[in-house]
């Protein structure tokens, strides 16, 4: 679990690092790009009603198409436009 006091993610940070599950603290500000690139993330926790500025592929080499990205009631439509590619459903 990444602390409710981190307001920024690096680049590449958790590349590589095997995580399946990931909660995104509510004042988290920016995630670098690659922040979380080849792990096995099953859930992705949003707990911020505004999203992150993402930096480009932070999820990419995992299988987000069989995932669980969770985000506050109310902030879905913020969240899919903020994300493009990604589709919530």
């Amino acid at each position: 679990m990444i602390p409710d006091e981190v307001t920024m993610i690096d680049h590449d940070a958790f590349n590589g690092a095997n995580i399946q599950s990931v909660s995104l603290p509510h004042h988290l500000q920016n995630i670098g790009y690659r922040a979380f690139k080849s792990n096995r993330l099953e859930h992705v926790e949003f707990k911020g009603d505004i999203p992150a500025t993402l930096g480009v592929s932070i999820f990419c080499q995992n299988n987000l198409t069989t995932s669980t990205i969770q985000v506050l009631k109310g902030t879905l439509t913020t969240y899919q436009k903020a994300m493009g590619g990604i589709i919530f459903k």
